[in-house]
């Protein structure tokens, strides 16, 4: 759990959170999760615990680039997918 802690905490300040913030949310993730029966950390417990904080688009944001991150190591943002993927970046 501490290594889903750090990935959200990275990705959090990469987003611009503020330090402060970050860490209100990371302890507001902690609480739920020790309130929960879950073994882990999924992308969907962190949609549902963060969608009322920030808003379901940035959630979602977030709770994707967490399972890109657990997948492959790394995540890239919506729009460095879209540069990647442009033909006029090639």
């Amino acid at each position: 759990m501490e290594q889903d802690l750090e990935i959200l905490k990275k990705i959090l300040s990469e987003l611009g959170f503020v330090d402060t913030y970050v860490e209100i949310l990371i302890r507001k993730i902690v609480n739920d999760f020790n309130d929960s029966t879950l073994t882990e950390i999924t992308p969907q417990f962190l949609y549902t615990v963060l969608a009322f904080e920030l808003g379901r688009k940035n959630a979602r944001d977030v709770s994707e680039y967490f399972e890109d991150f657990k997948k492959s190591g790394i995540y890239k943002t919506k729009i460095q997918r879209f540069l990647d993927r442009s033909p006029w970046m090639k």
